[in-house]
């Protein structure tokens, strides 16, 4: 059964990634380095390459 609350913690969910993909992906195409952008937005720096990387 699929669980139908937002954050709930089912594994494949990215609540966090989800929630900050725009601004991850705005900031990147400012030309800010993943670490910057983590600091930023307080992520890990693994956060926001997935993050890119997902939406290539």
């Amino acid at each position: 059964m699929l669980c139908s609350l937002r954050l709930c913690g089912c594994p494949g969910q990215r609540p966090k990634a989800d929630r900050n993909e725009a601004r991850v992906l705005k900031l990147r195409a400012e030309g800010k380095s993943y670490r910057a952008i983590a600091s930023e937005l307080h992520l890990s720096k693994n956060t926001v390459m997935d993050i890119v990387k997902r939406s290539r």
